[in-house]
């Protein structure tokens, strides 16, 4: 389960929290919070996955909008 209202930080799991985060720029990924898209796109993906993973996908709040660039990164703890 991912939570939080900018990055998005997931429970443990076996002892790594990962965590997704959103900036317009690379050089600051705190200026954007993260959403997790429900149903996760899983088209042309492999399957089945190990037992206790599972796809998640996710975009910026506003993927079309304003900003001419957007980047997400995930962190691995």
């Amino acid at each position: 389960m991912f939570s939080g209202p900018g990055d998005l930080v997931s429970a443990p799991v076996a002892g790594v929290t990962y965590k997704i985060q959103g900036s317009t720029g690379l050089a600051d990924f705190t200026s954007m919070g993260v959403v997790e898209v429900v149903p996760a796109i899983t088209a042309g993906l492999p399957t089945p996955l190990s037992s206790g993973w599972s796809y998640r996908t996710f975009r910026t709040p506003d993927p079309t909008g304003s900003a001419a660039r957007q980047f997400l990164r995930a962190v691995a703890e």
